[in-house]
């Protein structure tokens, strides 16, 4: 079966959480300590994103059949906040087909000249870069969280 990208439903919320607890558990929480692990599971909580559906964020779900392959989430026109796709659908393209559909919903949504950005784990960094995403600060940590601060520039890079 074919992974096909639509919006997220309210209804798809417990199974995008429970998509992005898994997989940041699998790749990510070794990475991390105890707090960043507890600040992750709450940011990916059912009552977190359901406050980020419900101030109207963009959210697309991959979906293969009625599995969710992968899940993008913004915060406000710019700001890539989730990027996960489930390990049983890495390198097939899922992250830069929901990424190329989330600048493009973006850009029809705002059309200032602000770079996109997105907090990448270390594990992240490289597929941030190919899809066209440069570091512009040091690695560093919040809430527990260890990321690097990464720009794209509207309307440079795939997608």
């Amino acid at each position: 079966m074919s992974v096909q990208i639509r919006p997220v439903v309210y209804e798809d919320l417990g199974r995008v959480s429970t998509l992005l607890i898994r997989t940041f558990d699998r790749f990510l929480g070794p990475e991390h300590s105890a707090e960043g692990v507890a600040s992750f599971h709450k940011v990916a909580s059912h009552l977190s994103l359901e406050a980020e559906f419900n101030e109207g964020n963009l959210m697309l779900l991959a979906e293969d059949g009625d599995e969710p392959a992968g899940f993008l989430g913004m915060k406000g026109p710019r700001h890539l906040k989730f990027l996960f796709v489930d390990e049983a659908y890495h390198r097939r393209g899922i992250a830069a087909r929901l990424w190329a559909e989330a600048k493009s919903r973006c850009l029809e949504r705002d059309d200032g000249d602000a770079p996109f950005t997105v907090n990448a784990s270390d594990y992240a960094l490289s597929a941030y870069a190919r899809l066209g995403f440069h570091a512009v600060a040091p690695r560093t940590m919040k809430d527990g969280i260890v990321f690097t601060p990464m720009h794209q520039e509207t309307g440079l890079g795939p997608g």
